[in-house]
């Protein structure tokens, strides 16, 4: 089973948009709860979805190539 974000915050006793502010480094998040929420990422061997985060702020990070080559 895949870890989530609701796993890491559950063991890191935070809520969910707090893990995802600290994974983004957001100075408002204090350096111990940072400290527990990547411990607590460690621990379930958390991986940041690429896909989730592109719903979220509606952008891929993805550059697309279009090249023709009948020539």
């Amino acid at each position: 089973m895949v870890a989530t974000s609701r796993d890491v915050a559950r063991l890191a006793g935070v809520a969910r948009p707090t893990v995802s502010a600290a994974l983004r480094g957001d100075p408002r998040v204090t350096v111990e709860t940072r400290r527990r929420i990547a411990d607590a990422a460690a621990a379930l061997s958390y991986v940041p979805s690429q896909m989730g985060r592109s719903l979220s702020t509606q952008a891929t990070q993805r550059v697309a190539m279009v090249a023709d080559l009948a020539n």
